[in-house]
């Protein structure tokens, strides 16, 4: 039976919010059952518990059956509250009753337990959380001196816990900072006049670690020159009309090793309400070797200008936003202007006002980037007449990378303009020459297209002759060995002779055809290839498998001939004793992998390997044996022309592509072909 207002027994009142859950929830169905049915100590504890502000919480009899207040529903987090009320404590805190459970079970027998700064990982919010928790566990009796369950009392210590760690790290942080720049510390209170400093800042004034620092001997080791200066500065720091900053640059002598250091001191003085000032503190940093630098710099600037006084060029300085404030003095002869006129944007008097919006768009561009640049335009001379400069300006930056200046020249090339001018006519009257020599190139190649003609047709055909002739002679007529052995030369010399003329039609065919590109299935190709080779492959009992072939654009007629070539040369440069094996495998691979072509290759290629098994190659020809009538064994040995390699390498190059060959000597031989795939 449910509770309400008119029933509600007098130790469940108030409570707040967990009270009125406490008060409507169905006690009867739970192990602890109706509250009045609760023995007196269950009720005293949760009076207690309802009435207390701080976080508690209740686990009666051995199945921890859950109560708490106001003030614990915040521990419970989105996920367990308002499920946890009624329920058990192993259910509701599953993930840490392997932590807990044992505890529970002692307060159980009489024995209590408390921690502080506990670490739990609760699951209250959808996720795992580490949170730290001072608690204790104290056992609740009954009548009979019985314990009834655990009185939890608890106060949530994370937030504290984690601001704590940020601390430490801020100050791990502000550690390392002040380590990592190698700045001196100090502080410095004028009321007790009390002055500390880090390890650092005591190494430089010659003091021992565990020293304490004396103000007045602090002001001691200020080098003799600068110390009134120091001290005026410190007593304006202090006066709060001031504003209480101090910011000031000087020279400190250690006074054991006489060691000079040229420090930049930055501090603040802090200010009560009465405005007497109750603390004074900063950092000190040692900035000789820049302070040397700045001085070698000023004195290079000095050089530099003596030095730009006396040259030809026309030089100025801007800062970094473009702005120029000097120029050398061969600029104002030029020009005949005075510094007020030039300075500042003033250099646009002397230029061409048709030049202008040209010059200006790009400098405007310049000044923002950190790089060199050049410009050329004409400058008006002092008497008038406008002459053409080149200008090229330099970035002069700082330690950080920002720039500090830009220092510029401007060299004369009027002569080399007109020198330009004079060039540009010479290259138009020899472009017209050479578009003359290119007709007449066209009409040479037209003639050498008929002389392919005839030599495809008309020079073949008195070689035909000849060896038939040769052949019907030695086939009809009785000749001695001798005479029978100089008709077979002549055959086998025609035979050769025609190969060569055929091989030659090639090679033209492979420089000439039109590059016209189109889809092409190397599949189709190669089998194509196979049947131009089938009395070759079924002599040498041959087998070709392929891989993975693409279809990529290219030229059908070279490409068949180049796989033709290929797989000739690998059926006939087999080794006798075992069946030739040829293997065509293709991938892509990205151009920046390909150990022939520049790390920086975007490109991707086709990567298509041809492999055999025949008598291979030293490693040394890996080369020339892609070059015109180069042959690696002797006629007797292979027949050949030494062109069809020449050929394949021909091809591969009309195809923005090439070709590389590795092999060793009776075991094989891969040659690679790569082709861009656009």
């Amino acid at each position: 039976m449910k509770a309400n207002e008119k029933t509600t027994p007098s130790f469940l009142a108030g409570g707040g919010k967990m009270g009125e859950h406490i008060r409507s929830f169905d006690w009867s169905t739970t192990p602890v059952g109706s509250p009045d049915s609760w023995p007196q100590s269950l009720r005293i504890a949760v009076r207690i518990m309802l009435d207390s502000p701080f976080a508690m919480y209740i686990a009666w009899g051995h199945e921890y059956i859950q109560l708490y207040n106001d003030g614990y529903r915040p521990i419970l987090g989105s996920t367990k509250h308002p499920q946890a009320l009624g329920n058990s404590t192993r259910e509701t805190f599953a993930e840490i009753w392997p932590t807990i459970g044992s505890m529970f079970e002692g307060v159980m027998q009489g024995i209590p337990v408390g921690f502080p700064d506990f670490v739990l990982k609760l699951d209250r919010n959808g996720f795992l959380e580490e949170c730290v928790f001072d608690f204790s566990y104290s056992p609740l009796r009954l009548e009979n001196d019985e314990v009834g369950g655990v009185l939890v009392t608890v106060i949530e210590n994370t937030e504290k816990v984690n601001n704590y760690k940020k601390l430490l790290e801020i100050n791990d942080q502000l550690n390392f900072a002040i380590e990592a720049t190698e700045l001196g510390i100090w502080d410095y209170n004028p009321l007790t006049n009390k002055f500390t400093a880090n390890n650092r800042l005591k190494e430089w004034f010659g003091l021992p670690h565990d020293a304490q620092v004396d103000i007045s001997l602090a002001i001691e080791v200020i080098a003799e020159k600068d110390r009134d200066r120091v001290t005026n500065a410190i007593q304006k720091a202090l006066q709060y009309e001031s504003g209480g900053l101090y910011d000031i640059q000087y020279d400190v002598i250690n006074p054991i090793t006489k060691q000079e250091r040229i420090v930049r001191a930055k501090g603040r003085a802090w200010f009560g309400n009465d405005k007497t000032a109750y603390r004074f503190n900063g950092t000190l940093q040692d900035i000789t070797e820049q302070a040397i630098v700045g001085k070698k710099i000023k004195e290079s600037e000095n050089q530099f200008r003596t030095f730009a006084d006396s040259i030809q060029n026309l030089a100025w300085i801007a800062d970094g936003e473009g702005w120029i404030y000097w120029y050398n003095q061969r600029w104002y002869d030029f020009t005949g202007t005075t510094h007020e006129e030039m300075k500042g944007w003033g250099w646009q008097k002397v230029h061409h006002p048709d030049h202008m919006e040209r010059i200006l768009e790009f400098v405007k561009k310049a000044w923002k980037h950190d790089e060199p640049f050049e410009l050329t335009f004409p400058l008006r001379r002092h008497d008038g007449e406008y002459c053409w400069f080149l200008t090229r300006a330099y970035p002069v930056k700082d330690l950080n990378g920002n720039i500090e200046r830009w220092i510029g020249t401007n060299t004369d090339i009027t002569e080399q303009k007109s020198f330009t001018k004079e060039l540009e006519q010479k290259v138009k009257e020899r472009t017209e020459e050479l578009q003359k020599k290119n007709l007449a190139l066209e009409l040479s190649n037209g003639e050498l297209k008929s002389f392919s003609y005839i030599a495809s047709h008309d020079l073949k055909e008195p070689l035909r002759k000849i060896q038939a002739f040769s052949r019907r002679i030695i086939e009809t007529e009785k000749f001695s060995d001798k005479t029978q052995d100089y008709f077979n030369r002549i055959i086998l010399a025609g035979e050769r002779m025609q190969n060569l003329l055929e091989s030659l039609l090639d090679f033209s065919s492979a420089n000439t055809t039109e590059l016209l590109f189109k889809p092409c299935d190397l599949n189709v190709i190669i089998e194509e290839s196979k049947n131009d080779l089938y009395e070759s492959i079924l002599e040498k009992q041959a087998i070709i498998t392929t891989e993975n072939l693409p279809t990529i654009n290219g030229i059908e007629i070279q490409l068949s001939q180049l796989f033709t070539n290929l797989l000739s040369n690998a059926i006939k440069y087999s080794r006798p004793e075992i069946n030739p094996h040829i293997t065509i495998i293709a991938s892509l691979i990205s151009g920046k992998e390909i150990e022939h072509l520049s790390a920086n290759n975007q490109k991707e290629y086709y990567q298509i390997k041809v492999e055999d098994n025949g008598i291979g190659f030293e490693k040394e020809y890996s080369d020339k044996i892609f070059q015109l009538f180069q042959r690696l064994h002797h006629k007797h040995e292979y027949s050949g022309t030494g062109i069809g390699l020449s050929i394949v390498k021909k091809i591969a190059t009309n195809h923005n592509g090439f070709i590389v060959a590795d092999s060793k000597p009776n075991i094989g031989s891969t040659f690679t072909l790569y082709l861009p795939t656009t």
